[in-house]
């Protein structure tokens, strides 16, 4: 995900994690091609942005 948002420009070039972040590689067993739907998530997550939290509903 962090790739496709690099590569649209939406996420900084210099987004680092730390060396514990994630899952080590040798205990991941599978692997989904969620390439295709990147575009929707994005969009998606944008329209997210500036809606109210449901917390100032009350």
């Amino acid at each position: 995900m962090f790739a496709y948002l690099r590569s649209t420009g939406a996420a900084p070039e210099d987004l680092e994690f730390p060396p514990d972040f994630g899952t080590p590689e040798a205990l991941i067993t599978s692997v989904v091609d969620v390439a295709p739907h990147m575009e929707r998530k994005v969009k998606a997550l944008e329209a997210l942005v500036g809606k109210p939290s449901p917390r100032r509903w009350r």
